[in-house]
């Protein structure tokens, strides 16, 4: 046990560094990926030293009782079965972020290591997508589905319009990393440095994903804070000339850009507002409890009429808002305790930032941002309860704990 237990931390950056590569290869993977994760935790949780780190976690255990009552509600729900299957399949997720956070034992090289293997895979990741726009398909032969939509790229993911999401995402903690690491005087690190936030920043533009670009843009904001005036003048002239630049001569960024903010001004008669007004309507009728997970595709109607948009229903796999999810689906019992569980976390990781050295701060506070995000009320999203999107959600999380629990010794 022993011996495999110092195989898994010696090679730690890696096993948790491939998780952005592991995505790719599509949802079959990511889940035997997770489940490996999983049953390495498990396999090892006896063990008092692992038990100790997070005994006292109060967060721990309300996202626990969220879990069973999610599991209850779902099975007490009409369409219960696929209901059922994803309330139970999303205890996996703590446990990624928990096996991330606690389980590997990590030190300051060891975590550079994991912001390099990241790096490199959104930055390749980054390069396809550029190229894809370039020449009609990426590296891999993949084209976009521009029957889906003209004005958007897919990158590695085929048909999945999430590339954006993938890279802004994935990339944030590592965007935060070369941030709050730039030197004062020019050099090559320096230069590897806004290449990277170029490249990215140029992919998620192209990408088409309107939220995912502002995203990017908010975080690349806040972190301005975070560094002296040259290095604002310098990255924010960067970027703001490539979005100029690419507003200008290319049409289908023009056209996405100008198409949010027709929507944003238009809001009212936008498709966004009618698929929160439907589940609006379906929370309404199930204030308490909600129809349960993965339900408001089933239990929304298009044949009716929207009293509040007064025109026809529109319905999707989900309402596009994580708030509005949680109430149609899980009900106010649901989102209370959800939310209750967010600010637990939020006031356990407040006690630890100051405690954080300047490797692991950038990579904090470039994770939180995705957390912070992901919970912000006032804007449209994927469901939360995809393998997708709560893979990257719990992964940032995991990211978080371990940039806490993160030793600045050498570990024997």
């Amino acid at each position: 046990m022993k011996n495999i237990k110092s195989f898994l931390n010696d090679y730690s950056y890696l096993i948790i560094g491939l998780l952005p590569l592991i995505i790719l290869f599509r949802s079959a993977s990511l889940n035997l990926y997770i489940f490996f994760i999983c049953i390495m935790f498990i396999f090892f949780f006896s063990e008092k030293r692992i038990f100790k780190n997070y005994n006292n976690y109060l967060w721990i255990y309300i996202f626990i009782i969220f879990w069973i009552y999610i599991v209850v509600n779902s099975y007490l729900t009409e369409n219960n079965l696929r209901s059922l299957q994803s309330a139970i399949s999303q205890i996996r997720f703590l446990i990624l972020a928990l096996a991330i956070g606690f389980f590997f034992q990590f030190n300051i090289k060891a975590l550079n290591k994991l912001i390099l293997t990241i790096g490199l895979i959104i930055f390749f990741v980054s390069i396809d997508t550029i190229y894809q726009y370039f020449f009609g398909h990426d590296i891999f032969g993949i084209e976009p589905s521009y029957d889906t939509n003209p004005y958007r790229l897919s990158g590695p993911f085929g048909k999945e319009l999430i590339v954006g999401g993938y890279i802004s995402f994935l990339s944030a903690p590592v965007i935060s990393y070369c941030f709050l690491n730039l030197n004062k005087s020019f050099n090559l690190k320096n230069f590897y440095f806004i290449i990277f936030i170029l490249t990215t920043f140029f992919a998620v533009l192209l990408s088409g994903e309107r939220m995912s670009l502002l995203f990017y843009c908010c975080n690349i904001f806040c972190l301005l804070f975070f560094i002296d005036k040259k290095k604002i003048i310098l990255i924010s002239s960067l970027l703001i000339i490539t979005l100029f630049s690419m507003y200008t001569l290319n049409q289908n960024v023009k056209s996405r850009i100008n198409n949010f903010i027709f929507d944003l001004k238009n809001f009212e008669n936008s498709n966004h507002a009618r698929l929160f007004s439907s589940a609006y309507n379906i929370w309404k009728d199930n204030k308490i409890s909600g129809v349960g997970l993965k339900n408001y595709r089933i239990i929304c109607d298009e044949s009716q009429i929207d009293k509040l948009t007064d025109k026809q229903t529109l319905c999707s796999t989900h309402p596009h808002n994580i708030y509005l999810e949680f109430l149609s689906e899980t009900g106010l019992i649901g989102l209370i305790l959800f939310s209750i569980f967010i600010i637990n976390f939020l006031i356990f990781i407040k006690k630890h930032f100051k405690k954080l050295d300047n490797i692991q701060k950038p990579i904090f506070i470039g994770s939180l941002s995705v957390v912070l995000f992901y919970i912000w009320p006032v804007k449209s999203n994927g469901s939360f309860f995809s393998t997708f999107s709560a893979t990257l959600f719990w992964f940032n999380i995991g990211l978080i704990l371990l940039t806490i629990n993160t030793k600045n010794k050498k570990i024997d």
